[in-house]
């Protein structure tokens, strides 16, 4: 073993993705302190040796976490496509169980003390946020919706419900921006996966709670946003790469309403920043279209189609329908007569989900009302 200076540009590698009975092309680190705010990495295995498998269960028997150096990412994210006996999505299942272990290391905290130790937890979870991206580099975002419905959910609802946020807001800003940078792919990955940080300071058991919240319920509830971007603004300093501001940003605008009815600052329109209107997108098809314990999920089709009848109030009009049109889908009986009611928040878990009946319009040619329409005319 190499003994290596304390540094914290390392991050936290899934066993299971680890080449075996191959040449590794990166070296393997362990930390070796019991105190997260003085790290002490050692080199445990050389980048250029074989790894055998009896040295992996070796590992897996005596270390809780591998790294790599940030340095050897690229490296390290090249070989995941070597792994070809392995689906895609068991590959996404690994890379999830790697991020809910970081997300479960920073929302289940006992007492205010263990906050001190928040800024490393958080910044391990850009790792995972590299995986997710590296691992649906080619996928539409239909292709997306169907390998998120196969994985497995747990039992913590944040937890799921932020992966699948990440990855749909990145797949999103991929499909409508092909060529956009890969530090404003993670910095929106990052920035999803945190758009509930601040739910840290709401018992776990209203988080929880599929039955309707009560007045005095949502009102704490509403509170994460603000608590979300305090919490991150003091606690995470690795900024290498990536828009801070912007993560900052969807972390406190992620429920704020295109028509203003939002919270905490009841912005609108282009007030809200790009990259927190695209989450809001992401956040609500997700709370409706994947399964939960308590309640079924809707189909893309129908998901769309209740989204739609949103479009203008709660998410931006003309990023819905780029949203919309990624996936091509054909249109159900339902959209004519069922919709979400208007207190419908994708931030909490739903026994029911609030839908009403509405009689269908004979006329309805775009997502614009007539008084919409109107509107934009004056």
């Amino acid at each position: 073993m190499r003994q290596v200076a304390s540094d914290s540009h390392f991050f936290s590698v899934p066993k299971e993705l680890i080449p075996v009975e191959k040449v590794v092309p990166y070296n393997i680190y362990i930390n070796s302190s019991a105190d997260d705010k003085r790290l002490r990495y050692v080199r445990i295995y050389p980048a250029g040796e074989v790894l055998t498998g009896s040295d992996l269960l070796s590992f897996e028997k005596k270390y809780a976490q591998l790294y790599v150096h940030e340095s050897e990412r690229d490296i390290y994210l090249d070989t995941l496509t070597d792994f070809s006996n392995v689906s895609r999505k068991e590959k996404m299942e690994v890379v999830k169980g790697n991020a809910v272990c970081h997300l479960s290391s920073i929302f289940l905290r006992k007492g205010s003390k263990d906050n001190e130790n928040l800024g490393y937890f958080i910044k391990e979870c850009r790792s995972s946020v590299e995986s997710l991206l590296e691992l649906t580099h080619c996928n539409d975002i239909g292709d997306i919706q169907k390998l998120i419905g196969t994985l497995s959910f747990h039992d913590f609802y944040t937890f799921d419900h932020s992966i699948n946020v990440s990855i749909y807001s990145m797949a999103f800003l991929k499909a409508i921006k092909p060529s956009a940078e890969r530090r404003k792919l993670i910095s929106l990955g990052l920035g999803s996966l945190f758009h509930d940080l601040g739910k840290i300071k709401v018992p776990t058991e209203l988080i929880n709670k599929a039955d309707k919240l009560s007045e005095e319920e949502f009102c704490l509830i509403k509170k994460h946003p603000e608590e979300g971007h305090d919490i991150f603004l003091k606690h995470f300093n690795d900024v290498k790469d990536l828009e801070v501001h912007a993560i900052k940003r969807i972390i406190l605008e992620h429920h704020e309403n295109f028509d203003g009815s939002g919270y905490p600052l009841g912005l609108k329109g282009e007030e809200i920043h790009f990259y927190a209107r695209i989450v809001a997108i992401a956040d609500f098809f997700d709370a409706v279209t994947t399964k939960r314990s308590y309640h079924k999920a809707m189909s893309p089709q129908v998901a769309i189609d209740l989204m739609n009848k949103t479009a203008g109030k709660k998410v931006d009009p003309k990023l819905f329908e780029l949203f919309r049109s990624a996936f091509n889908l054909v249109g159900t009986k339902e959209k004519d007569y069922l919709e979400l009611e208007e207190g419908f928040d994708p931030c909490q878990p739903q026994n029911v989900l609030p839908l009403k009946s509405f009689k269908a319009k004979k006329q309805k040619s775009d997502i614009f009302s007539k008084e919409d329409k109107d509107k934009k005319a004056a």
